[in-house]
């Protein structure tokens, strides 16, 4: 059972794996005195394939060496005992740690591990080969090393070493990995590497396949291999390539014994070709199918039945109760023991083998449940994503429409603000003209009459000033920039000159200013201005009863180092409701407690919010229903000479008008 390690081989020659199909596909085995590189995952196989490479050099009369970090000695051999194997031919070294390395003495304090059990580790290896002498060597794993080597360049020149020290005594090394390991590099330093792949899908059967990456200087069959693990070790299907397995033959028709058939299809179907049979279920596929079978059985040709869907009794029943005679030329059975025997006892010799790949229940069901599952999950995304695009269309289309109809009516608004204004402006200075000459005239003029004028004069500004509001709330719709007025303003003379007006105007109110400011000078557009606190004291006395109070408050306050402006309006009316507040200041909007109960547009808080937005200030509201609300501006200051506080509008909306 030895062999001296030193015995010459050709460059060439091959360790056989003990595994036929995975001799096939690496052209005759491993290249000998090589290091290769076996991955898997857990469960993959690796131990099995390297047991079976030891064991096939024992059959060669090779000494071999079995080097185990992860399992031990008892638990290498229950593993052999499951495949009918024996180890007595095998050198095993186990390097697992042992119950001693527990006890507390054992551990180390001052130096880590890795420092101290690396270099025993592969010491120990050496010396172990060096006393065996063997051929073959299976290093199981590597991912130990790996652990005690902890930095990967450490662990790549340990794994460097090992190959020079092996191929030094011509030995044929496997070494077992995990799947993938980070950084190792461990595939470009071995000779040879293979992966073994384990697949559990949920609806069929578990699969295993092998791939060789790499074979240096070896032509090998690549791709996928399937492989099963059974008793007696791995079984290796190579992968089929039909240019490999190519024989002449005669080309001629196959006939499938129905001439009527045959005729259909010009005499039968060609040899050496495939035909597929399409159609529903119950049209027949699997009787043309058979009716070839038992056609090409009674001319002696060998026929082989690969059935997936149904049991070899069910299907020879069938064949019998359509008096298709393939019963009698069924060469072997299939794997069930009632089908073997009615087989066996129909025709022990003949012509067609029948393969059946049994089926289980739960297989089917839960493949049939995750079926309809997945078919009702593409019905459920189609019906989502069809729903989904129809909304966006309809978003799209809803969108446009909008768009286009607020540019109508902002071109409306601007078309018939321009048109009123310029008459309106004509009928202001013709009154003014009047006043003018009447107050220098001689002849005495009726109260009435200067009065009327006056009346004039105030109604027109005040319409040339909804007129502006109009077009101010036209520039905010397509975002233009207010063509602001700027001047120096008295913000607290412009709010008493403002409620004095509306206390004129409107006697049944309480309106009044608190303010400790005697003056706040500001670079402002005074006009509009003007109109936003007209806007705002007109909604406090439009919304509140007869007698109630209307405060307007100024002061100036503070905030993380800036100034601003202050100024409030607060009443004692219906308030609006909390579900309205967040689009009072959009166009058009209105209360809902509003409608129908006080007339008003909707554009007031619009143009009011636009203009103080072109200052750089802010505008906000707090309300209750039935208790009132306040609105409050605060416009950025600045501190000039004289403190004097001043704001600093925007000055890219400011123009001359």
């Amino acid at each position: 059972m030895t062999s001296e390690p030193n015995k010459l081989r050709p460059a060439d020659a091959k360790a056989g794996s003990g595994v036929a199909g995975l001799d096939e596909v690496l052209g005759g085995g491993f290249p000998a005195y090589r290091v290769h590189l076996i991955e898997g995952a857990p469960g993959a196989g690796k131990t099995t394939l390297a047991s079976q490479f030891l064991l096939e050099g024992v059959k060669q009369g090779e000494s071999v060496l079995y080097v185990t970090l992860s399992e031990t000695s008892d638990e290498l051999q229950a593993v052999a005992r499951s495949h009918t194997w024996s180890l007595d031919g095998v050198a095993l070294y186990e390097l697992a740690p042992s119950e001693e390395s527990l006890r507390l003495e054992e551990q180390y304090t001052v130096f880590h591990p890795a420092e101290v059990e690396l270099g025993e580790t592969v010491g120990a290896v050496l010396t172990e080969v060096e006393r065996t002498k063997p051929v073959r060597v299976v290093f199981d794993s590597l991912s130990e090393l790996r652990l005690l080597a902890r930095d990967p360049l450490r662990y790549r020149r340990q794994i460097l070493g090992l190959r020079q020290f092996f191929a030094g005594r011509r030995c044929t090394v496997l070494l077992l990995d995990e799947l993938n390991p980070p950084g190792t590099g461990v595939q470009s330093i071995s000779h040879s590497v293979i992966q073994l792949d384990h697949d559990t899908p949920d609806y069929r059967a578990e699969r295993r396949q092998l791939r060789v990456l790499k074979v240096r200087g070896v032509p090998y069959c690549g791709g996928y291999h399937d492989f099963i693990i059974q008793t007696g070790g791995l079984r290796v299907f190579p992968r089929l390539v039909a240019t490999e397995h190519h024989e002449p033959f005669a080309v001629q028709l196959v006939s499938s014994g129905v001439e009527e058939l045959d005729s259909l299809l010009g005499g039968g179907v060609h040899r050496g070709t495939s035909t597929l049979l399409v159609g529903p279920a119950g049209v027949g596929k699997s009787v043309v199918a058979m009716q070839y079978a038992a056609a090409a059985a009674a001319r002696g040709q060998r026929t082989v039945v690969y059935l997936f869907d149904e049991a070899v009794t069910t299907y020879l029943t069938r064949a019998e109760g359509l008096q298709i005679p393939i019963c009698e030329h069924v060469a072997s059975g299939p794997s069930t023991p009632a089908s073997s025997a009615l087989v066996s006892a129909l025709a022990p010799r003949a012509n067609v083998t029948f393969l059946e790949r049994p089926v289980r229940v739960t297989t089917l069901v839960s493949a049939t449940e995750m079926a309809l599952r997945t078919r009702r999950r593409q019905y459920e995304l189609r019906d989502h994503l069809l729903a989904r695009l129809r909304a966006e269309a309809a978003e799209r289309d809803a969108h446009a429409e909008a768009e286009q109809a607020m540019r109508t009516r902002d071109q409306l608004l601007a078309s018939v603000a321009h048109d009123l204004k310029n008459p309106l402006s004509a009928i202001k200075g013709y009154a003014q003209l009047l006043r003018r000459r009447a107050a220098r005239s001689e002849v005495p003029v009726s109260d009435q009459i200067t009065e009327g004028l006056a009346a004039i004069d105030a109604t027109v500004t005040r319409a040339v000033a909804q007129i502006d509001e109009l077009l101010d709330l036209a520039r905010s719709q397509v975002r233009q920039a207010l063509r602001l007025n700027p001047t120096s303003v008295d913000l607290v003379a412009l709010t008493q000159s403002t409620v004095g007006q509306y206390r004129a105007a409107s006697p049944d109110y309480q309106i009044k200013v608190e303010t400790d400011l005697p003056e706040l000078i500001g670079i402002w557009d005074q006009a509009r201005l003007e109109r936003v606190l007209g806007n705002l004291l007109t909604n406090a006395i439009k919304y509140s009863p007869a007698g109630s109070e209307v405060v307007v408050r100024l002061h100036v306050e503070e905030s993380r180092g800036d100034a601003f402006a202050v100024l409030s309006v607060s009443d004692q009316g219906i308030g609006i409701p909390t579900e309205d507040l967040p689009h009072v200041f959009e166009p058009f909007y209105r209360a809902a407690n509003a409608v129908g109960q006080t007339p008003g547009t909707g554009l007031g808080l619009a143009g009011v919010r636009h203009i103080v937005e072109q200052h750089r200030g802010a505008v906000s509201v707090r309300s209750q229903v039935g208790a009132g609300t306040t609105f409050t501006i605060r416009l950025p200051l600045v501190p000039v000479e004289g403190g004097v506080s001043t704001v600093a509008p925007d000055q890219a909306a400011f123009a001359p008008t």
